[in-house]
């Protein structure tokens, strides 16, 4: 006190500090490490184009055609005539109807009422797609006129 020195000891003798909280432990930064991917996803996803709730994954290929699918969904080609895509994707049949009503346009298909079509890109025949969507599932279907 006043600039002298003293024995602290007397202080602290009789305190406990519970260091056992302060310890990191390797499951630790592993939550961390992951949240921080995760948010690094986030804000990366934010800034890709979304055709309705979702962001587009690989095409399906039909006939030289591509048709989109939302990304993480499983599509499952069968060659017709008509040609079948069968998308398994978790979402609700409106969020997959919406989706598809925004991708399609980009993909050069036209409405055409409930369906919608384009010109084949080699035999230059009309093309015709249609979609029943269901939850967690999307037929798409597509004939030749």
């Amino acid at each position: 006190m006043n600039g002298s020195e003293q024995e602290r000891s007397a202080l602290t003798q009789d305190k406990k500090i519970n260091t056992g909280i302060l310890k990191i432990t390797k499951e630790d930064r592993q939550k961390d490490a992951q949240a921080e991917a995760d948010a690094a996803q986030a804000r990366a996803d934010a800034q890709k184009t979304h055709y309705g709730k979702f962001i587009p994954g690989a095409s399906a290929y039909v006939r030289s055609m591509a048709v989109p699918t939302p990304r993480g969904s499983k599509a499952d080609v069968k060659a017709g005539p008509p040609d079948r895509i069968t998308i398994s994707f978790k979402a609700s049949a409106g969020d997959l109807r919406e989706f598809y009503a925004a991708a399609l346009t980009k993909y050069s298909w036209k409405p055409a009422g409930s369906c919608w079509e384009r010109e084949h890109p080699s035999s230059k025949k009309s093309e015709t797609l249609c979609l029943e969507a269901s939850n967690n599932t999307a037929v798409i279907q597509i004939t030749e006129k």
